[in-house]
């Protein structure tokens, strides 16, 4: 008898085991503020990773809240003003960023939201001619946050400011983000694009049925007792 309850704690703990080979394992969010790094984490995804660098819309294309262009929502208040895909300006991909119909760029205070298919990495440029501060704009995922290091500029263009804000989580997905604009000024003191708006997601492992897992271990249980009786009766 006890070696049957032996047997069956055995099989329970491969059970066990099975289960947690399989199970979802939580990660922390990693922060990037530095693209090289950014990409090299997206490479070990090894998944599908998509670009939204508005180069195949128009200038002049107006995505309005609650629009959806290259499988990303954006949802924002600018009290009137509308987010616009402009060529006015240099930016990271030549020739289209992402602005606003109002002198075809953002400013400080314009903030926004993105929603998409759960994704384990997002991340973009933000292109300014003002040299910004820290925190000036800060890319949010839930209450994870990754700030603007005024010292992590990217020097990609000549005449401007160019920064990259980027988070991923190898582990978890998640299907929202934000941008936030905030100098914590009272009046508006910078000016800005986003351009190259990266999503990712890992490559996804197969994972075998409960009902599998459930029979490879009665399967196991029946063995080893079936194997147990053989030796009693020899």
């Amino acid at each position: 008898m006890l070696i049957i309850l032996a047997l069956s704690n055995l099989c329970l703990t491969t059970l066990s085991l099975l289960f947690g080979i399989v199970g979802q394992v939580d990660a922390t969010l990693i922060a990037y503020t530095d693209k090289s790094a950014f990409d090299a984490g997206v490479a070990a995804l090894s998944g599908t990773t998509q670009i939204l660098n508005f180069d195949n819309l128009s200038d002049g294309f107006l995505i309005k809240d609650g629009d959806t262009v290259g499988g990303i929502t954006f949802n924002y208040d600018f009290g009137g003003v509308e987010m616009m895909v402009s060529n006015e300006f240099d930016t990271t991909s030549s020739p289209n960023f992402l602005g606003t119909n109002d002198a075809d760029v953002f400013q400080d205070g314009d903030s926004f939201d993105l929603s998409f298919s759960p994704i384990n990495a997002i991340g973009m440029y933000f292109i300014t001619t003002d040299e910004l501060w820290d925190n000036d704009i800060t890319l949010k995922v839930g209450t994870f946050e990754v700030p603007l290091v005024s010292a992590d500029e990217q020097g990609l263009l000549s005449n401007d400011y160019v920064f990259f804000l980027g988070v991923i989580d190898d582990m978890n997905t998640f299907s929202s983000a934000s941008v936030v604009a905030d100098s914590g000024e009272p009046s508006p003191v910078f000016l800005y694009n986003v351009d190259d708006i990266t999503t990712a997601e890992t490559m996804p492992i197969p994972e075998p049925s409960s009902f599998i897992l459930f029979m490879i271990g009665i399967l196991m249980m029946g063995a080893f007792i079936w194997h147990w009786k053989r030796k009693m009766i020899t």
